[in-house]
């Protein structure tokens, strides 16, 4: 077996047990969100696809709505992509590409080195103070971050210091601005609270998008996985909502919505 389709064959077993027990709540469609800025804070170039990238191609297609994704990580001498020959401007690059297939209009980006945050405190507390910086400089209404609790490690750091920062900007009254958290995930289960349904164009889509990152191609088959998440959201979403008439084949995005109020 192939070393590509061996990775992704082992982390599709890990994510289906951790999928195996989670139940939907009363849910949420996205899509119906009011919204006026968007930022998708990702902790690599890939994510913003794998996690919310049906969301992301609606908003993307809504007037007056400004969507921006900011990408903390670049690739380090710790990247698997180094193995296949790729450098690290090939996924800055590739990026770049994929937002021209998904159509938002803004791509950020911060130079912190990927799997450089565990055991460097000074760094993560580097992190904390830029994204902090840029939440309040941007001021979007509509905020989506990582799951604090998947197996990478930099989507439980980036996760974890967003909840932080969040947390203490509300109690000092520092985002007013904004309305909507929504938690997506890529390599773990969120508590499903909300949805989008990808439709056979949005799938497409981010399948064209996806194959942008031939860097990180090379390793795992990503659209396998998007497949994956899409499908296992399907059905726990037809399991525990019974009152819908289900989604038959569609792929489904799971997120945790958490409005102002309750932030």
């Amino acid at each position: 077996m192939k070393s590509r389709e061996l990775r992704t064959n082992l982390l599709i077993g890990r994510l289906r047990e951790m999928y195996k027990n989670e139940k939907s709540e009363p849910i949420i469609n996205i899509a119906k969100l009011q919204v006026k800025k968007v930022l998708v804070i990702c902790p690599h170039a890939d994510d913003e696809i794998i996690g919310c990238g049906g969301a992301l191609i609606h908003f993307s297609k809504k007037k007056n709505v400004e969507v921006h994704v900011l990408i903390c990580t670049q690739e380090s001498t710790r990247s698997i992509a180094k193995s296949y020959a790729f450098n690290p401007m090939h996924r800055v690059k590739e990026s770049y590409q994929a937002k021209e297939i998904i159509g938002y209009q803004h791509l950020h980006y911060f130079n912190f080195p990927e799997l450089g945050f565990n055991g460097k405190p000074g760094i993560k507390r580097k992190l904390k103070a830029e994204l902090n910086q840029f939440i309040q400089g941007l001021q979007p209404d509509c905020i989506f971050i990582p799951n604090s609790k998947e197996m990478h490690p930099d989507h439980r750091v980036i996760g974890g210091l967003m909840n932080s920062i969040l947390r203490r900007g509300q109690k000092k009254g520092q985002f007013d601005f904004m309305r909507y958290l929504l938690i997506y995930e890529v390599w773990g289960p969120v508590k499903m609270n909300s949805y989008f349904q990808i439709s056979k164009a949005a799938k497409t889509k981010m399948e064209d998008g996806i194959s942008c990152y031939r860097s990180q191609m090379a390793s795992v088959d990503y659209k396998r996985i998007i497949e994956f998440l899409g499908d296992q959201r399907r059905q726990k979403f037809n399991q525990f909502n019974t009152q819908f008439k289900g989604f038959k084949k569609s792929l489904i995005e799971g997120y945790t919505l958490i409005k102002k109020e309750n932030f």
